[in-house]
């Protein structure tokens, strides 16, 4: 779009410019008309580049909730693991319990 835009204000610059060689008048209203078109190009890259900065606070904000979010992904996963494994031990513990009252219910 810019690019388009860029062209088409080329063209017709140097459109303008071949006019204004031939008339003294025309020159002075080329060379303002020139300075207005200098003028919107700075506002315009002025509004584009708040965008840019805009969109780069955004950018870096949504990284950093990404971030965060991976993080608790994986203390999540590792208290998963850690809950596993405590199960694994609890189960242990419990079937040497059960195997201890059975020996003591032999023995007696």
């Amino acid at each position: 779009m810019y690019l388009e835009k860029e062209l088409n204000l080329i063209g017709s610059i140097l459109d303008n410019f071949y006019q204004a060689q031939n008339s003294n008048n025309v020159r002075e209203e080329y060379l303002l008309q020139f300075e207005q078109i200098v003028e919107n190009i700075k506002q315009t890259k002025l509004k584009v580049e708040n965008r840019r900065v805009t969109e780069k606070a955004k950018r870096d904000q949504l990284n950093d909730s990404y971030l965060e979010l991976i993080e608790k992904q994986r203390l999540y996963y590792k208290g998963v693991k850690d809950f596993k494994e405590e199960c694994k031990t609890n189960e242990r513990l419990i079937a040497e319990l059960e195997n201890r009252k059975s020996k003591n219910k032999v023995n007696q």
